[in-house]
């Protein structure tokens, strides 16, 4: 996978930084088959992902990886989801201000195989010459559920531009809040093809075509994931726009839910 790296402190064994894991989004994968891929953003701050992270023998370098496991396990069931294992990866990439996330793609046949909870943390430490990680300080855990149905919500925060002029050339829209890595922006019920999901930096790029913004009036746009979570509604109008980065209140619908 092709990823953003985020450059970590520098130090020594103790010197690393701890540390802090906030939240986990989306907070429940839906139960996958084996060869499916589930997608989750990790957020906190002083992740300290490095681009040489992987290369043994930078001895002194702190180094950060995310470990998983079920629930309740014992120190021997954490398992690296970041990079060095073969049926997990990662796109570590940094947020804006001190915020940080972690994109960790679960595939089966290992995580998300049948209902529990899962634990995740990110540990840093010293890279050994055999490619494992000498812990120094970890972050306290965060939970993802796996379960049959899926009952969190996405959200539409605001539109920018949040209208534009009818007869316009194509322009890219950009909507800000809360998605997943899977998530689909929807415009009057039609799927938008040409979609960028930035779910760490909470936002998503469409471009709409000339045909789309063609028709003049109110659009509703909304964002969908596959295993069935939605959000709420956004009104983007095709007229004479308004200050750039502005949604009214009465442009949010409230939505949600399967």
């Amino acid at each position: 996978m092709v990823g953003f790296w985020l450059a970590s402190v520098a130090g020594a064994g103790a010197d690393c930084l701890s540390p802090v894991l906030e939240s986990v989004f989306p907070p429940e994968i839906r139960v996958g088959r084996e060869g499916e891929t589930r997608s989750i953003t990790l957020f906190g701050e002083d992740l300290g992902f490095d681009p040489i992270w992987r290369n043994p023998g930078e001895s002194s370098r702190c180094h950060s990886q995310v470990w998983v496991r079920p629930e309740g396990g014992g120190e021997a069931d954490w398992k690296v989801a970041a990079g060095q294992s073969e049926a997990d990866g990662a796109e570590l990439a940094p947020g804006e201000g001190s915020r940080t996330w972690v994109r960790v793609d679960l595939s089966g046949p290992s995580w998300s195989q049948e209902p529990g909870r899962l634990e995740f943390v990110v540990v840093r430490g010293i890279l050994r010459t055999d490619g494992t990680l000498q812990e120094a300080v970890r972050s306290e855990p965060r939970r993802v559920a796996v379960v049959e149905t899926v009952s969190y919500v996405l959200a539409i925060s605001g539109l920018n531009p949040p209208a534009v002029r009818p007869g316009s050339p194509g322009l890219l829209v950009t909507l800000a809040g809360q998605f997943g890595w899977e998530s689909e922006v929807f415009m009057d019920g039609e799927r938008i093809r040409d979609a960028v999901v930035q779910p760490g930096l909470g936002r998503i790029g469409v471009l709409l075509s000339a045909d789309q913004l063609a028709r003049p009036g109110p659009h509703v746009l909304q964002v969908r994931d596959p295993v069935g979570a939605v959000s709420n509604e956004a009104i983007f109008h095709v007229e004479a726009p308004t200050a750039p980065g502005r949604v009214s209140p009465d442009q949010l619908k409230q939505g949600g839910g399967q």
